[in-house]
């Protein structure tokens, strides 16, 4: 059955792939040959695809991110697709409105303001967790939320507990790769205690 849906995946990402994309990597990075390719063709991406689409295809697991459905559609979808699962990972909304302040993307609604965004983020996270919450008495084993400061706070143990949600074992190369991107974030204070970079 996964592999008749696998066309229909791949045709919404290549869709989801379409608009302009720079991805800047490190030449150490594990995906550095995927993210030159991303940046090489910033109008074309889907030319990457057949980098990864091999993978794709002979994989047990389908993962979709998705940053635009609510709570009604995930329903929607669960019931379509038994076999599913739904990872909600969050972040502070003060938190998510500050990065947009400071990527100049603050939304119209908020009439570009700081407070105004982080006020429309945490009403629209408020009633997706409720939603979901009611969902998950349906779908117990299904529905998973993730805090984006739990994943900084402990990235293996998290990383862990989602491919255990999964039903599966996290592979050393994730592990590796995690502690490869937190090194990156890392940094040590005169005092010498070490913290992670500004996330904004």
């Amino acid at each position: 059955d996964l592999k008749t849906r696998m066309p229909l995946f791949m045709s919404e990402l290549r869709s989801s792939l379409e608009r302009q994309l720079w991805v800047d990597y490190e030449t150490d990075d594990p995906f550095y040959s995927y993210g030159k390719c991303m940046a090489s063709v910033q109008y074309h991406s889907r030319k990457c695809l057949p980098q990864f689409t091999s993978m794709c295809n002979g994989s047990s697991m389908i993962v979709v991110k998705s940053t635009r459905l609510r709570g009604e559609q995930v329903s929607r979808l669960m019931q379509k697709h038994p076999d599913s699962k739904v990872l909600y990972f969050v972040r502070d909304p003060r938190g998510m409105a500050l990065s947009r302040e400071k990527q100049g993307e603050l939304s119209e609604v908020s009439q570009a303001n700081y407070v105004n965004e982080a006020v429309l983020l945490c009403q629209r996270m408020h009633y997706d967790i409720a939603y979901l919450d009611l969902l998950k008495h349906n779908y117990p084993q299904r529905i998973m939320h993730l805090r984006f400061e739990d994943f900084l706070q402990n990235p293996e143990k998290a990383g862990t507990d989602v491919y255990r949600f999964l039903g599966q074992e996290m592979p050393t190369k994730v592990s590796d790769w995690l502690e490869f991107k937190m090194n990156q974030l890392r940094e040590t204070e005169p005092d010498g205690e070490v913290t992670l970079k500004n996330m904004t």
